[in-house]
């Protein structure tokens, strides 16, 4: 059928949270892992098949954050308990018909993955995985698939608009022993600002993302302090992004400390994180940007920094930025904190790209300039 409208006009959300039910502990070791409560949208949350309108309003100071989990049970080992997911700290649109926004102000708005379960001393358990936290702002998905009464590709619009000072962070981990496959007990981070997620047509004109920022916890990364657009390859041509006169300036990707996985060690992206194809950068300015690893507080290993103003990856990328402008973007490889480690070849962080870094796929560059970036490691 038709979808149903949505039309928001000069309103403000201010100071809302959704707060995810906290799990209980695990009886025995028997039992399957725990999960916090997740959360989806600390303030708004639309569902499927919703076609949006947004004029003139705020969402400021809300929080979104994953339940809590009791204590794991003795013997439980690498199965234990894990913190809530949290998806949007201020909003959650998933699969909307179509969306246009103008003049949205998306401000200090926070997504926090949930803690995860504690494990006595000697008990053989793990310490349980703190959750993942996606976009600290605004979150917008497609999870349609494509189904043949809705748009395999969903048109956005976005113009004129302020994302600032958000901030998604990774769950903490429980207390007890690191787990042993390396994956570490934190939460991975993803998308301080604003997070473009599947098979969407977007355009982004004459935004400002601000001192954003994405945090990883412990052991895990932190991706795209301002925008990300993930997961985005498809098959379908009309699935792209234009930014059209956007300024990304002093949002940063902070890793979590001793990720000892060597892909859990990698921060990316500052201000923005690309993984798609078609994705077009024109008229923009990347200004004071940040990627930067964790440190090595004990573990023999500090984290990478790749892309302080924008990364491109994935598994076939494409990008085209004319005329844009990277100034003052730094990745920063992490420190080592703890002398002496007792590992024989310790981890030194490494810096990938101040500016930009294309791990892979297609970039064209047309114009723009690219003035005091820097990829060093921190000392």
């Amino acid at each position: 059928g038709d979808p149903v409208h949505l039309d928001l006009t000069k309103v403000e959300f201010a100071g809302n949270s959704a707060v995810g039910g906290s799990a209980g502990a695990q009886g025995s070791a028997t039992l399957g892992p725990n999960q916090g409560g997740r959360v989806a949208g600390g303030a708004l949350g639309v569902v499927n098949w919703v076609q949006v309108v947004i004029n003139d309003v705020t969402l400021v100071k809300n929080l979104g954050e994953g339940g809590g989990v009791g204590d794991n049970a003795p013997g439980s080992g690498s199965t234990t308990g894990t913190g809530g997911v949290v998806q949007g700290g201020a909003a959650f649109l998933d699969s909307p018909s179509s969306l246009v926004a103008t003049h949205l102000t998306v401000d200090r708005n926070t997504a926090r993955g949930g803690k995860g379960a504690d494990s006595a001393a000697g008990s053989g358990t793990d310490a349980g995985e703190g959750g993942f936290a996606y976009c600290g702002g605004v979150l917008i998905s497609n999870a349609t698939g494509g189904l043949s009464e809705q748009p395999a590709t969903i048109p956005l619009s976005i113009s004129q608009s302020v994302i600032t000072g958000n901030r998604v962070i990774g769950g903490e981990p429980g207390a007890g022993p690191a787990p042993a496959n390396g994956l570490g007990a934190g939460g991975l981070a993803q998308g301080g600002g604003m997070t473009l997620s599947g098979t969407l047509r977007t355009t982004l004109v004459g935004l400002r993302f601000i001192g954003n920022a994405a945090i990883g916890g412990l052991g895990k990364p932190a991706q795209a302090g301002g925008l990300i657009n993930p997961y985005g390859q498809s098959v379908d041509p009309t699935a792209t992004l234009t930014i059209v006169n956007s300024l990304f300036r002093g949002n940063e990707a902070v890793g979590g400390d001793d990720a000892t996985n060597p892909v859990y060690r990698r921060s990316l992206g500052g201000g923005f994180l690309n993984n798609s194809t078609g994705t077009q950068v024109s008229g923009s300015r990347f200004v004071g940007n940040s990627a930067v690893g964790g440190d090595d507080t004990g573990s023999g290993y500090a984290g990478t920094g790749e892309g302080g103003g924008l990364y491109t990856g994935g598994q076939q990328p494409s990008i085209t930025l004319s005329d844009t402008t990277f100034q003052c973007n730094s990745a920063l490889g992490g420190r080592r904190l703890v002398a002496g480690e007792s590992v024989a070849a310790p981890f030194t962080g490494e810096a990938y790209g101040g500016a930009f870094y294309g791990a892979n796929g297609v970039t064209t560059i047309n114009g723009g300039s690219f003035v005091h970036n820097q990829a060093t490691v921190r000392i």
